[in-house]
């Protein structure tokens, strides 16, 4: 029993990295097949990404009387600001949307793109959670307000 766990223990890494491969694939393909909405706002539709970002125990959470987020900053492709003889990046947030249930039905969507985004403002309300993103270079500075819902998010 001993030599068996040692096994199952000198594998696990290799299992989690496989697992953690497979989610970056499926990430990368729910991307890529993502509806737009309005805007900066992008729904991904696949449930196991969805369940992925919402089971997560970091990031920024918030919450109403009916459902929480999970709010995630990633990084985009190198080059992706577009600047001129530069490699520097835009960044997005991931919005994960869970209703407090057994079996929660989730949303996921994908804001941005933003150069130097920082979440400037958070207001919980009862219905709603509203979201101000300061972004921008530093002399030109703009603000983008977005309203969460339960698994909506628009732009104001």
């Amino acid at each position: 029993m001993l030599v068996a766990t040692k096994i199952i223990f000198i594998f696990q890494p290799i299992i989690v990295n496989r697992i953690f491969v497979m989610y970056t694939f499926i990430l990368i393909l729910s991307i890529l097949s993502c509806e737009v909405q309005e805007g900066f706002v992008t729904q991904i539709k696949e449930p196991d990404i969805v369940a992925l970002i919402n089971s997560l125990e970091s990031g920024d959470k918030y919450k109403t009387g009916s459902f929480n987020i999970l709010i995630f900053k990633k990084s985009n492709p190198s080059g992706s600001a577009k600047t001129v003889g530069t490699h520097e990046v835009t960044h997005s947030y991931l919005i994960g949307i869970s209703e407090f249930d057994e079996y929660p039905k989730q949303s996921l969507f994908i804001v941005g793109d933003f150069m130097n985004p920082v979440i400037e403002d958070v207001i919980e309300n009862e219905s709603s959670i509203r979201i101000t993103i300061k972004h921008g270079n530093v002399n030109n500075r703009k603000s983008n307000e977005f309203e969460i819902y339960q698994h909506t998010v628009v732009t104001n």
